[in-house]
């Protein structure tokens, strides 16, 4: 009985910590496999287009991340700051296609291939203390 408790107690902190391992932001570094991600029918899950380069100046990433973890969420993020003249045309191919959910700037919750709700992302405001709780009621709501 007593190897049980331990035993048990290992099993929960494990269990724990591979759940709370997901929160945060997930970088995607390949746009074709964000966007096939996030188009995806299966699709649940907040995702975010990194657009203006103001938003990249203001460590966003590091805000927004602490915002997510704190909310034990993930988001799965793609950075087109320094896109390549590539990845430039393939997005500009598919900002014309409705089957392709091109939101910049802004967080986005997805439910099974549809988006359901936005969030806009105002890097002026970013590091004030209203605008992350806005953000953690947003999460709040999809959970």
């Amino acid at each position: 009985m007593r190897m049980w408790k331990p035993l048990s107690l290992l099993l929960v902190i494990v269990f724990l910590a591979a759940c709370s391992a997901n929160a945060g932001i997930e970088e995607e570094t390949d746009y074709e496999t964000f966007r096939d991600t996030i188009n995806a029918d299966d699709f649940t899950g907040f995702a975010y287009f990194l657009w203006n380069p103001d938003h990249h100046e203001v460590n966003i990433d590091e805000t927004i991340n602490s915002v997510f973890e704190n909310e034990n969420e993930h988001l799965l993020m793609f950075t087109m700051v320094d896109r390549s003249e590539e990845v430039e045309s393939m997005w500009d191919n598919d900002w014309s296609n409705s089957d392709y959910h091109n939101s910049t700037n802004e967080i986005i919750f997805i439910d099974e291939g549809h988006i359901i709700d936005r969030f806009d992302v105002n890097p002026d405001e970013l590091h004030a203390s209203e605008h992350n709780n806005e953000l953690a009621s947003f999460i709040q709501q999809y959970q």
